[in-house]
Parts: structure tokens; C-alpha cells; sequence
């Protein structure tokens, strides 16, 4: 027992002194970016030929470097650094808190210093011309300034900058401006990025707006915001986890797209306009304070999740919920079970009858509905969302009412030997469909016509009997 605790102390030992040569040591070979073809490294940065330009180069790797040579001498060969295709750190324990960049520099590539959560500070010179995709996304900066030269800026780029206190642009820049450090395109039509950082009270969109970008106030500061009735669209996640606690919509927006407001914990009311016809999947998801929806009944379509864990949702009791028009979900909190999914606590044999009037059933409304055995569908149905019958394995009839079906064009899945009761002379239109392939497609007719049959063939044997007697037609059971 003694020695073995001698072995574990000396192992123990060794391990914490080739950690620290480790830590104390730098390391200057990098892994594999840098020996590919046309790649090199010099200084422990790592550089890869421009194609079709043999004299141009772009960064790709570096080892806590924070400053950017404008040229690199490799082989007897001197080249420009003219990009930076992403900011990789090796080996590298303590980043450096700011980078900066030389003139030679035109472009800053997709996703260059994403995740770069320490970095404080880029210096972005006059030589930019554009800034990729989620370039400085989920940094630390504090300020952007944009140069006259930069006119093209990715989408995300500054999404997850949560520290950002202002942009600047150079008035010379022909296609971004500034208002009280907020970004806008020239003619501020389109409002590209609040600065997350920016505290106040009450933000007002300018009159003229048309256009809001995606994730362009994610994390924002703000308690109350004012949309103009110009504003027109609203890109996904724009409100994405700010601190937003009142908000009214313009009344000329057509659909709230994904994630628009999910995580605003202090939202408690939304007003939907009578213009909206969508909400897209996790719209309002997890705004855990929001208890008051008024929805109108224009809205045919609901997203996947987009109210789930509200105050809204959480306070529900009935098992079938409504918001407007639409069916939103089948409300017995289930469980997810490995290898099978999803799974409701629905009782066993289920038969539903939708009622008249409501236009939509929302995307995987009735998922893992394993005791749903029947449901009715009325005609006044527009859409039905994807995924609704997913797992509901017991599923045997579905009962529909629509004379012409071309509107179903999702996926709707159901399990095998599932039976489409549609209306009589419709049948090859719904076997057309995408959507209804897998289903054993029968008319309502036709499904008379078979208890006819059996019934003529019980009154056939019933005349063998002297005491025989007939069961009238309306009185026989016509099981689904």
C-alpha cells in the first residue's frame, strides 16, 4: 500500500513538472495550417499565398502575435500581407487583448477573430474594403471605426459584442453612417447594429427605417424601443436576448422571424399587428416574464417553440392550446425517451375533433402523441406545420374535410397504415400530394359502400334463421 502511494506521489510529481516546462516553454511549430501547399511560416506566424497573385499573402495562424507585418520575407521572396483569413492562436495561453493591422491589409475574412472573447481593440485601416462574416463576432471591442475605403460588411459581424459602445464611420465612406453611434446604411433606411453597450432608458427608430437587420440589437441595453410604421421588416434574432421590457410593433411587418425576441427575460406584453400572418420557430422563446400575447386572427402560422417557456406557456392547464386562430401545441408536458423521442403523457385511445375555425396547426403541435388514435380535421384548416404527427406511432385515422388540398406541401409525418379520410371525388388529388404519399387513402363514400357490403352479406346468412332480425343502416356502427 505504501509503495503504491510512493508511485502515485512520483507520477503526480513528474506530470506537474512537465506541465510547467510546457506552460514555461514556447512552442513555435505550428500544427498543420502553414506546411499545406503554398502556406509558410515566418516569426511564428503562419501565411498563405493569395492564388493567381504569387507576390500576395494572407494570414492564417499566429502564436500571440499582436502585430501584423504589412510584408513578409520567405525563400528570397518578399510579399504583401493584404488579408486575414482568421486570427488562430497555438500555443498561446494569454491572447493579446488588441491586434493591429498594417495598410497593406484589404480584407478581414469570415469568422477572423470570432470567439475572441479578451480581444479589446482591432485597429481597422483606411486600406479595408471589407469585413467578413461574424469577423469580430463574440468579442470584447468597445468601438468600430469604419474607414471611407470599407463598404462591405458581412452579415453578424458584430454579433455577441456585448461590450460595444459606439461605432464611427469616416464621413467619406460612401455606403455607412452614423447616428448617436448606432450604424445605419448611407440613406438610413436599413438600421445594421446597435452597439450592445449602450444604455438607455427609451431608443427611437428613425422615421424613414425600413429595414432591421438581423441580430442588429441582440444583447442591447435598452428598456423601451419605439419601431416606426416604416420599419417594414425585422431580421431574425434582432432583439435576441436584450433587456427590452416594452416594445410596440409597426403595423406594416408581414412575419416575426426566428429567435426575433427569444431570451428578452424582461418582455412582459407583446401586441401581434393585424398584418402579421407568421411567427417563425423560437420567436418569443424563453421570454420567461412574458404573460400577455394578443394575437389576432390573421396569423395562420406558428413556428416550432415560439412561445415555449413563457410565463404565457408555463401557466397553461388545458391540453389542446389556442393562441387566435391557430392550434399551438397539445399541452400534456411529455418526456424524451432514448432511442424513440419525444413522448406525451396523452392517455391511450385519443380521438381529437378540431374545432371549425382555426386556420393552422403549428409545427410539431402534436409530436409524441403516442395515444392519439383519431383526429378531425376541420374545413376551415390552412396549414398544417411540419413535424405535427412525428411519433405519434398509434395514429390510425385522420378525418378531413378539404375539397382541394394543394395547400399541404410540408412534411407531415405519420406512422404506416394511417388512414386519410377525405371527401367523396377528391382521393387523386391528395394521393398527388407530397405530403399525404404515405396514406391509406379513402373517400368517405367508399367507406359506406363497404359497410353496405357487409351488411348485405349479414342479411343473406340472417334468412337461414327464423327468428333473424335486420339492423337498419343508420344504426350500424361505422368504425374509422
Amino acid at each position: 500500500m505504501k509503495r503504491n502511494f510512493i508511485n502515485i506521489s512520483v507520477l503526480l510529481f513528474l506530470w506537474f513538472c512537465f506541465s510547467a516546462q510546457l506552460w514555461a516553454t514556447p512552442h513555435y511549430e505550428l500544427p498543420s495550417p502553414g506546411k499545406g501547399k503554398g502556406e509558410f511560416i515566418e516569426n511564428s506566424i503562419a501565411y498563405r499565398k493569395i492564388r493567381n497573385n504569387n507576390n500576395e499573402v494572407s494570414v492564417i495562424w499566429t502564436n500571440c502575435n499582436n502585430i501584423i507585418p504589412s510584408t513578409v520575407s520567405h525563400l528570397d521572396t518578399t510579399y504583401s500581407v493584404v488579408g486575414i483569413d482568421r486570427i488562430r492562436y497555438h500555443n498561446c495561453r494569454l491572447r493579446p487583448d488588441s491586434i493591429f493591422l498594417p495598410n497593406s491589409i484589404r480584407w478581414i475574412g469570415a469568422w477572423a477573430f470570432s470567439n475572441s472573447q479578451n480581444l479589446k481593440y482591432v485597429s481597422i485601416p483606411d486600406s479595408i474594403t471589407s469585413i467578413g462574416l461574424c469577423a469580430l463576432e463574440n468579442t470584447g471591442i468597445s468601438s468600430v471605426f469604419i474607414p471611407h475605403n470599407l463598404t462591405d460588411i458581412g452579415e453578424k459581424a458584430f454579433r455577441g459584442t456585448n461590450n460595444l459602445e459606439f461605432f464611427q464611420v469616416d464621413s467619406l465612406n460612401p455606403i455607412y453612417t452614423t447616428e448617436d453611434g448606432v450604424l445605419y446604411n448611407k440613406s438610413k433606411t436599413t438600421l445594421i447594429a446597435y452597439p450592445a453597450a449602450r444604455k438607455v432608458a427609451l431608443f427611437q427608430i428613425p422615421d424613414g427605417v425600413t429595414h432591421i437587420a438581423e441580430n442588429a440589437f441582440q444583447s442591447a441595453q435598452i428598456d423601451s424601443l419605439f419601431i416606426p410604421n416604416s420599419v417594414i421588416c425585422i431580421g431574425g434574432a434582432a432583439f435576441f436576448n436584450s433587456k427590452l421590457s416594452h416594445v410596440v410593433l409597426p403595423e406594416n411587418i408581414k412575419e416575426i422571424k426566428p429567435i426575433t425576441f427569444s431570451r428578452c427575460v424582461n418582455l412582459r406584453n407583446i401586441i401581434i399587428p393585424n398584418t402579421v400572418r407568421t411567427i417563425e420557430r423560437s420567436a418569443f422563446e424563453g421570454c420567461i416574464s412574458l404573460d400577455t400575447i394578443q394575437i389576432s386572427d390573421n396569423v395562420i402560422s406558428i413556428g416550432f417553440e415560439s412561445f415555449h417557456y413563457t410565463a404565457w406557456y408555463n401557466s397553461q392547464e388545458g391540453q389542446v392550446l389556442y393562441l387566435g386562430k391557430v392550434l399551438y401545441e397539445y399541452n400534456e408536458k411529455g418526456f424524451f425517451e432514448i432511442g424513440k423521442g419525444y413522448k406525451t403523457k396523452m392517455l391511450p385511445k385519443t380521438r381529437i375533433t378540431v374545432p371549425e375555425g382555426v386556420h393552422s396547426i403549428s409545427h410539431a403541435a402534436f409530436r409524441g402523441c403516442i395515444g392519439l388514435v383519431k383526429i378531425t380535421l376541420p374545413q376551415s384548416l390552412e396549414y398544417i406545420g411540419e413535424y405535427v404527427f412525428e411519433g405519434c406511432e398509434n395514429l390510425r385515422s385522420i378525418n378531413v374535410y378539404w375539397q382541394d388540398p394543394s395547400f399541404l406541401r410540408d412534411r407531415i409525418f405519420v406512422p404506416k397504415n394511417c388512414k386519410l379520410i377525405v371527401p367523396k371525388g377528391t382521393k387523386e388529388k391528395y394521393q398527388q400530394l407530397e405530403a399525404w404519399k404515405n396514406f391509406k387513402i379513402v373517400e368517405k363514400n367508399e367507406k359506406r359502400k363497404i359497410c353496405k357490403h357487409y351488411l348485405q352479406q349479414w342479411k343473406k346468412q340472417s334468412k337461414k334463421y327464423t327468428n333473424s332480425f335486420i339492423i337498419k343502416p343508420s344504426l350500424l356502427p361505422i368504425k374509422n
